[in-house]
């Protein structure tokens, strides 16, 4: 018997992501409420303790409200909101980071969100490898698309096509490979040794599901730029959710993403 999930929220913007990836799988079964059900207490309830795994894609209050609905001791869980994400008993659905075999072995696991996952790409192998000090002082500078800001803003922007005019700029440095060890073999999470543009664009990853790093510094080895570059409604929501989908699983932990 397929396995059935339960998308709580798939009108939401991150939801309606997660269905366009799911929608034409036949090694699942999606359960659908209509407008009606979805208001309907009741019928939540039972499409939660329903499902093989619920995904939800709410607000923090409505997303613990969810999870307190869920009595089936079998009904697995992946959180995209914030409010489990450093909650005892779930586990970070970072598979990169926190091994698949803990997502796999897992029964609720949180999204760890998009500026989180950048940074964390980027400097958790250099902490373990000894090349950042666990005590040193860090800064990020993350920006993001008009797509984080949901529906509203998607349509302010999107629908007069309006550009965005943030991009990072002067590059042209030496490029370093110290994470590529850590990320070797990831179909996700990539290494780029090849980037030669002056510019790097917000919109870099815009409409895939891939996490890119790069690694920029000077001859000198005295300065060091690290930067990831993903869409924030993919690996960032989203394309994290069906990867970690994927692997609780047991399928091939790409299926369905926009790689």
């Amino acid at each position: 018997m397929k396995p059935t999930v339960f998308i709580d929220g798939a009108v939401g913007t991150t939801g309606l992501e997660i269905v366009g990836r799911l929608a034409s799988r036949d090694d699942i079964t999606l359960l659908f409420l209509d407008d009606a059900q979805r208001k309907d207490a009741g019928a939540r309830r039972e499409a939660l303790n329903t499902a093989d795994l619920v995904i939800l894609c709410l607000p923090d209050d409505a997303a613990r409200e969810a999870v307190a609905l869920i009595d089936n001791p079998h009904t697995c869980v992946i959180d995209a909101s914030t409010a489990h994400r450093t909650a005892h008993g779930w586990t970070y659905g970072f598979p990169e980071w926190v091994g698949r075999e803990t997502v796999r072995n897992a029964r609720f696991v949180a999204n760890p969100g998009c500026y989180a996952t950048g940074f964390i790409a980027l400097v958790a192998p250099l902490v373990r490898a000894g090349l950042i000090a666990t005590a040193a002082p860090i800064t990020c500078n993350a920006v993001s698309g008009y797509s984080g800001g949901g529906k509203a803003m998607i349509a302010a922007f999107a629908g007069e096509a309006k550009p965005t005019a943030w991009q990072g700029y002067a590059l042209g440095l030496w490029h370093k490979h110290c994470l590529a060890a850590h990320y070797a073999g990831s179909q996700v999470v990539q290494v780029i040794t090849d980037f030669e543009s002056p510019n790097l664009p917000i919109e870099y990853a815009a409409g895939c599901d891939r996490l890119d790093l790069f690694v920029f510094g000077n001859p000198t080895d005295t300065q060091v730029r690290l930067v990831a570059a993903l869409d924030n409604l993919g690996k960032g929501a989203a394309g994290a959710a069906v990867q970690n989908l994927n692997i609780m699983l047991g399928v091939d932990e790409t299926v369905g993403l926009k790689l």
